[in-house]
């Protein structure tokens, strides 16, 4: 990872992330700040509803494989607030000569397990 992307991947501070960044067909992680705890999630952005809001569909963690995500058969369509936005994640990049099901799966290039990251939203 250079070192643009990894000032741009800080989930400290999610300044770096802007409607202009965030584009169709990216993922990104996501902060939920609930009453007792933290809870973060992975999407996939479908489009931008304006420059405040954007069309998602949330992927689950797959419990197997812990830095694996999925999505589910019945999609999901959400509105995420950008403000929610932490990290444009690395664009999904499947292992070479992967099964056909291994594709599907969406694994960060970046480490996630010292998040809470929700198996279901």
């Amino acid at each position: 990872m250079d070192e643009k992307t990894a000032n741009d991947c800080s989930m400290d501070n999610n300044s770096n992330v802007t409607p202009e960044k965030i584009k169709d067909n990216c993922y990104v992680f996501v902060k939920f700040e609930k009453k007792n705890s933290v809870v973060y999630c992975v999407a996939k952005v479908i489009s931008h509803y304006s420059s405040t809001e954007l069309k998602v569909p949330y992927l689950r963690k797959r419990p197997a494989l812990s830095r694996s995500f999925f999505f589910l058969n019945i999609e999901e369509i959400y509105t995420l607030y950008i403000s929610n936005v932490t990290m444009i994640l690395p664009d999904h990049q499947p292992p070479a000569g992967c099964t056909p099901i291994m594709a599907k799966l969406f694994t960060p290039g970046v480490n996630l397990n010292n998040y809470n990251v929700q198996l279901s939203f």
